[in-house]
């Protein structure tokens, strides 16, 4: 079964495709967009996250989205819920293209993955981590709702942790 297409007002999400290639590969290479990740990736590893993520089915380990203009139909980045570090929880991760920041669109595919989350009903909350000094990743997410919870360490340093709830009257981020 294929993930749900979740529709906005000038954006959707679709699930990947592997004619997406070309798109994502171009999003995951730009340094500038993934200076906050692990930086731009190789092609192999690309062509296999691409493979993952066509393939991801509702309520997955990993459900990815293409996000995609409507108008334009043109790629403008990629949306995931994934497994949180905690029972119970799905982490939210946008990545947009650098022509397509501050332009709303980032707000509008998360509270899509906000909403997709709630109606799952499998869990009960929603997390985001991220590089401590993101400042614009960390006004988004306040835009949302989230507040931050905790922080973590792995390998690269300590980041913090977002979280919202996703139990009904819990804010929406309006």
């Amino acid at each position: 079964m294929a993930l749900p297409l979740l529709d906005g007002s000038e954006i959707f999400l679709r699930p990947y495709e592997r004619d997406d290639f070309e798109d994502f590969a171009a999003l995951m290479t730009d340094p500038e967009v993934t200076v906050h990740t692990d930086g731009p990736l190789p092609a192999g590893i690309i062509a296999r996250l691409l493979g993952q993520f066509v393939a991801c089915a509702p309520g997955g380990e990993t459900e990815a989205w293409a996000v995609v203009h409507k108008v334009r139909q043109e790629y403008l980045g990629h949306a995931v819920l994934r497994a949180g570090t905690r029972s119970g929880e799905r982490e939210l991760l946008i990545i947009l293209g650098r022509a397509h920041w501050r332009k709303g669109y980032g707000r509008t595919v998360g509270k899509l993955l906000i909403e997709y989350a709630a109606q799952s009903g499998a869990n009960e909350k929603i997390t985001a981590s991220l590089d401590p000094d993101h400042t614009a990743a960390i006004g988004l997410l306040a835009s949302l709702a989230f507040e931050l919870d905790r922080e973590e360490t792995d390998s690269k340093g300590t980041y913090p942790v977002y979280r919202r709830s996703l139990r009904p009257g819990a804010q929406d981020g309006n």
